[in-house]
């Protein structure tokens, strides 16, 4: 979601999205929601009233620094895992979703995306850290990189021990949707909604 003309959007057609195709869950990238800049507590209760399950982030994130306080107290926010020495929220979480345990995680890309002063580890160290010890059969990972062969890549590391890489962070959706030889499903960016 991109700002107020993406929040609109959202209020007005995920409903209608959600019944016609019986979604049980929608996960969002909420880095740009507020002003095209971070997410708003204010913000982050009218996604969540517009039907939004869970919400991820990205380099943004911490644009506005009322997320803070949500990452802390929200169990359906994560922020990418591979932020070094950032304490705020979690990276990866758990859900049930019509009784079976999901695993949500996120990571940030190091190609080309600015990351404001933050520092990161590699994506890929950081989310094997997660697959090592995880239990949840149905694993989905949002990569919010901008290198198309970054997430590429990623997505071929762990085809057969992730269910789901889906791409976020370019704005444009990509038409590479595919099923690897393990089963991962993946698609190089999700596109966004908004102006």
């Amino acid at each position: 979601i991109y700002g107020k003309a993406g929040r609109v959007a959202l209020h007005k057609y995920l409903p209608l999205i959600k019944a016609k195709y019986e979604v049980d869950f929608v996960i969002l990238n909420g880095e740009n929601t507020t002003h095209g800049r971070g997410l708003s507590a204010k913000n982050y209760a009218e996604i969540k009233n517009a039907g939004v399950d869970f919400i991820t982030l990205g380099n943004h994130a911490f644009d506005n620094n009322e997320v803070c306080a949500l990452l802390k107290n929200k169990t359906d926010i994560i922020r990418p895992l591979n932020l070094k020495d950032v304490y705020d929220g979690d990276g990866s979480r758990v859900v049930k979703i019509k009784g079976i345990d999901v695993r949500i995680s996120n990571v940030v890309g190091r190609v080309h995306v600015n990351m404001k002063g933050l520092t990161t580890l590699n994506p890929f160290d950081s989310l094997e850290d997660i697959v090592d010890f995880a239990k949840e059969k149905i694993h989905i990972v949002d990569i919010h990189a901008e290198a198309t062969g970054e997430k590429k890549s990623f997505a071929k590391y762990f085809d057969g021990r992730v269910s789901a890489v889906i791409g976020t962070h370019t704005h444009v959706q990509t038409a590479d949707n595919q099923v690897f030889k393990g089963g991962l499903a993946y698609i190089s960016d999700v596109g966004y909604c908004g102006a």
